[in-house]
């Protein structure tokens, strides 16, 4: 059952990534998204699509030849509001592959979380994003072109007033955090949080975490989605956060 909460969710994730485009491929049954990062397939996508099922072939060879015009590495999610049911029979069909899927999360701001902070830690807000990109493109940099995708961020507005707030946490003033809060009139959203490899398993990235959750209650925000990975999903659950959905990847081979 498709809840208001799951619809809102989804409006938030779409948000985030027709504010991270560079170019779209925009209709009424599919937006496709592209960042222009080569070799990150998980940064040029289409996020949901709403197809009609007489269409939906010729719409996947839309999106199909929307990338191959950008020579992008690219993928397709399938969410709980996904159009046709079986529209990964036709992905596969056209080349798809499936890949992996991964939980989205949510935590209601209303209700009380702990945000202690760390000993000798501090979280200030990035404006600019030098030392944001560095985290990210070590905490990344094996996937989907992290160093690459923390300068696309440069180039977004960001900052008090913004949609977009970064952040960077300093242990004895070396920075080895770094998170970002995405807002919209009416929810947030945690993006990039990340930990210098380092410092893994310290406690600084449950502190950034708190520290974007405290920022988007103050800012009157009510609800807060992320998306995590099975791994992180745990940490997430043991804050308070709750499962709305899962999402499945799938990415297009050229076989």
């Amino acid at each position: 059952m498709i809840t208001s909460l799951t619809q809102l969710a989804l409006e938030t994730e779409m948000a985030f990534w027709n504010a991270m485009a560079i170019n779209k491929l925009d209709s009424t049954c599919v937006t496709a998204i592209s960042t222009g990062l080569p070799d990150a397939p998980g940064l040029n996508l289409v996020i949901d699509a709403q197809l009609n099922a007489g269409t939906v072939d010729a719409e996947i060879g839309r999106v199909i030849d929307f990338f191959a015009i950008q020579q992008l590495a690219w993928s397709w999610y399938l969410g709980p509001l996904t159009k046709p049911y079986n529209l990964a029979e036709h992905l596969l069909k056209h080349n798809l592959v499936y890949q992996e899927n991964f939980p989205g999360m949510y935590f209601n701001l209303q209700k009380n979380f702990s945000n202690k902070p760390l000993n000798d830690f501090t979280i200030i807000e990035a404006i600019d994003l030098q030392q944001w990109s560095e985290i990210i493109g070590d905490a990344f940099a094996a996937s989907d072109n992290g160093i690459a995708y923390g300068h696309l961020n440069t180039g977004i507005p960001h900052g008090p007033d913004t949609a977009f707030r970064h952040y960077v946490g300093y242990y004895q003033d070396k920075a080895v955090g770094a998170g970002t809060l995405f807002l919209t009139d009416n929810a947030s959203m945690i993006h990039n949080l990340a930990t210098k490899t380092d410092f893994l398993k310290r406690g600084f990235g449950t502190a950034m975490l708190s520290h974007l959750m405290q920022t988007a209650k103050n800012l009157q925000k009510q609800h807060c989605f992320l998306d995590a990975s099975d791994s992180g999903a745990s940490l997430y659950k043991k804050i308070g956060f709750e499962l709305y959905c899962y999402y499945n990847v799938y990415g297009f081979s050229e076989c």
